[in-house]
């Protein structure tokens, strides 16, 4: 899903951060199984100052799942990014770019599992969600920007969001996340390849998402029985280095 979410500062994890809501938008519910991987079809048109990029791809027969809905209308992903150079600057790189796109899978309803709970006391959340799971939509939006203020020196940021209605689908328990960082290559001090990083970030939750776990809903990577709640705040440095021979 690179194509989709580019940005020269935070895109990497192995080169430049390792906080999933810095190199990736993290409230941009991708589809996947569980290592990361899907089949689609992306359709592209570059022009000199913008691109427009709309892609269709399979998502999961379940949350979290290594098997593909093959229903090639029910269970999908839409997706849809379009980019503007900015050119403020003599270095501007790139661009200030917009995601949307609606996601439909078989997923359950938070709030529709909360309610089951309450009608049924002694079901666990976990379960009552299984209950609920059909092919639902759900729907968000992206904005990327990055820029070069010199050509070591850059800034990026990401703002995502997701209606977080349903079950997370295969990324990260995140249902809006705003980070913010900048990017210094290692040209002033005799070394081009290294770079240094330093970036932030804050991730928060859907009420109905909050309220599932509240009463002991589990997601993909977070809940550990009525979870106290707050928004998740990061900050994260980064340093790659390259060994004096040569790059590594």
């Amino acid at each position: 899903m690179t194509c989709f979410d580019n940005n020269a500062y935070a895109m990497d994890s192995r080169a430049d951060f390792m906080n999933w809501s810095i190199w990736a938008a993290g409230a941009f519910d991708y589809p996947a199984d569980k290592v990361g991987l899907t089949y689609g079809a992306v359709v592209e048109l570059n022009q000199k100052y913008w691109a427009l990029r709309v892609g269709y791809f399979l998502t999961g027969n379940e949350p979290n799942s290594n098997q593909f809905d093959m229903n090639l209308f029910r269970a999908r992903r839409l997706c849809h990014r379009a980019r503007d150079p900015l050119h403020r600057c003599s270095h501007a790189r790139e661009n200030f770019a917009w995601r949307s796109g609606p996601t439909t899978y078989f997923s359950g309803s938070y709030r529709q599992a909360i309610d089951l709970t309450l009608i049924n006391p002694g079901l666990d959340p976990n379960d009552a969600i299984v209950q609920t799971r059909r092919a639902q939509t759900k729907y968000g939006y992206y904005l990327n920007f990055e820029q070069a203020l010199t050509d070591d020196i850059g800034i990026f940021g990401r703002w995502s969001w997701n209606n977080g209605k349903t079950e997370i689908s295969a990324f990260t328990d995140i249902d809006a996340s705003l980070s913010f960082g900048t990017s210094i290559r290692g040209t002033t001090w005799g070394r081009p390849d290294d770079k240094i990083g330093l970036a932030g970030a804050i991730n928060a939750l859907s009420r109905d998402h909050r309220d599932f776990l509240a009463i002991g809903g589990l997601g993909i990577l977070i809940g550990d029985g009525r979870i106290n709640y707050s928004p998740e705040r990061s900050s994260r440095p980064s340093m790659r280095t390259t060994s004096t021979s040569g790059r590594r």
